[in-house]
């Protein structure tokens, strides 16, 4: 008998969603070897494994193995948050300034892990940060002549704030199965992640399909130098 039923299963389910859409970047990853697939290779998988440890430790009473599963899955989210910033990094600015900005990205969310989670155990403050600057670092990228696609970062965004606010609001409801805010949260991050898939391949939308739309205003666009390495020639 599982201990959580719901939230155990639906971890598992993310795990199995996060794990394909791992393997789909993997594949986009083998044909343009562009470093910013390859970084949404390692958060999607990443998150499998964190999602996968917490279907095991909603599920089971794990005994002395519980404390240590708990720092492994904080510690994946942390990798999976980190490895979608650099890939929206190397999205906004391409692959040579990618690596420049590399390091210094990587000190400051190491920096920011060590302060929210081991620090003053609020590593929801690093996961903030993480989301909300790589999702504005991809409608940077859409603002500077990017294709439409670009968008789907900031509604993934929107679904997962909806998501959070119920969490720490403490929703809950009732269908056939109890489904308290972990569970809820859960839900919100199975509608988020395709769209920031599809934020994250170009191959998704047709040529005709990817053409920016009109907008009501006009949007000043900011030029991005050396974007000839790019996998994608937007």
């Amino acid at each position: 008998m599982l201990l959580e039923p719901v939230t155990s299963i639906t971890d598992l389910i993310l795990s199995l969603l996060a794990l394909g859409l791992q393997g789909g970047m993997y594949l986009r990853f083998r044909r343009t070897r562009a470093l910013r697939e390859a970084w949404w290779v390692g958060s999607f998988g990443a998150l499998a494994l964190a999602t996968l440890l917490g279907a095991l430790v909603h599920g089971f009473p794990l005994g002395a193995l519980r404390p240590l599963t708990w720092l492994a899955i904080w510690s994946t989210v942390a990798l999976s948050g980190a490895c979608f910033v650099l890939a929206a990094v190397f999205a906004a600015v391409g692959e040579r300034e990618g690596r420049q900005l590399a390091p210094v990205v990587l000190v400051f969310l190491g920096g920011l892990f060590w302060l929210t989670y081991l620090v003053a155990d609020r590593l929801i403050v690093y996961e903030a940060v993480c989301l909300t600057s790589g999702t504005l670092l991809y409608l940077y990228r859409y603002l500077s002549g990017g294709q439409v696609r670009l968008l789907a970062a900031p509604l993934g965004l929107l679904v997962l704030a909806v998501g959070a606010a119920l969490h720490l609001a403490g929703a809950s409801f009732t269908t056939i199965w109890h489904f308290n805010q972990n569970d809820i949260f859960h839900l919100a991050l199975m509608v988020a992640l395709p769209w920031y898939y599809l934020a994250a391949d170009p191959a998704l939308l047709p040529p005709e399909a990817a053409r920016r739309p009109w907008l009501p205003i006009n949007l000043p666009t900011v030029p991005l130098r050396h974007l000839g390495n790019h996998a994608d020639k937007e």
